[in-house]
């Protein structure tokens, strides 16, 4: 027997990728999400944030960070979390991640961000294959291979989590040398694994942040929502403007104003 719309459950939550060059505002935007939030942060991003008053008593997180990127850490517990050896974060990422699928007291939980938990991912393969100081060997394809499987287990997990997610990546394009058109993808480590996400599958929202001159030099942090030809950072609700404030809350506010809450599936979301 075919199933009706009208028989539809919508889950009741949202995944949004967040893509933009550094600095833009991307981790800001993650952090203005409502209710309480939980960051894998596989960077430095989190800095920003702590700048945050409401961020600071909204959101938790831990550093899964690359060895040789290491930022400096400002507290006991921060210094304790760096004192690892190369390839741990990525293990030490993937049972936190075990533990949220089991037991997940947060609203919205946020990878800060793909391009470099790819890296981590990365840095851990080369450490298991004793490969890390050594120049590229025939093990090297079959790395690659692996870091694609290892990647998509961990982005799956999170967009699997009982939660709102936010995802972020930094972007890198490219030009089709047939169509002459710029081809835009998640730049990451093994072109494979950002090429195998489907944004219109995994995704309910993708949002560019930019930077936006104004007369007086003075810089204005946007969502542009205009779009480009490979991640088309566009409301498919089709209720936004060409550039929104930076702010989740805002945005999510408008699709519920135009569609409900049941289209929205933020009914969990606590502000």
């Amino acid at each position: 027997m075919s199933l009706k719309l009208s028989d539809y459950k919508f889950d009741r939550k949202f995944n949004i990728l967040v893509i933009g060059d550094p600095g833009t505002g991307k981790t800001t935007l993650a952090a203005s999400a409502p209710g309480r939030k939980y960051i894998f942060a596989f960077e430095d991003g989190v800095t920003s944030v702590a700048k945050i008053p409401a961020a600071r008593e909204s959101v938790e997180y831990d550093l899964f960070l690359p060895k040789p990127h290491l930022p400096i850490a400002l507290t006991e517990a921060a210094k304790a979390k760096q004192r690892h050896y190369p390839g741990q974060s990525w293990t030490q990422a993937m049972t936190r991640l075990q533990e949220l699928s089991v037991n997940c007291p947060y609203d919205v939980v946020i990878v800060d961000s793909l391009t470099s938990m790819s890296q981590v991912c990365w840095e851990n393969i080369l450490t298991e294959l004793n490969m890390l100081n050594a120049p590229p060997r025939a093990e090297s394809r079959t790395a690659y291979g692996t870091l694609g499987i290892r990647c998509l287990q961990f982005f799956y997990g999170i967009i699997g989590l009982p939660c709102a997610t936010i995802c972020i990546g930094h972007e890198s394009y490219e030009r089709n040398e047939e169509t002459g058109q710029f081809q835009y993808r998640i730049s990451a480590e093994g072109r494979m694994f950002s090429d195998r996400l489907s944004s219109g599958k995994d995704f309910g929202e993708i949002w560019r942040t930019v930077i936006l001159p104004t007369k007086d030099n003075q810089r204005v942090y946007k969502i542009d929502t205009a779009g480009n030809d490979k991640f088309p950072a566009k409301s498919r609700w089709g209720c936004f403007l060409p550039y929104e404030d930076l702010s989740i809350a805002a945005m999510l506010e408008k699709v519920q104003e135009k569609f409900g809450a049941a289209a929205l599936r933020i009914e969990e979301i606590k502000p």
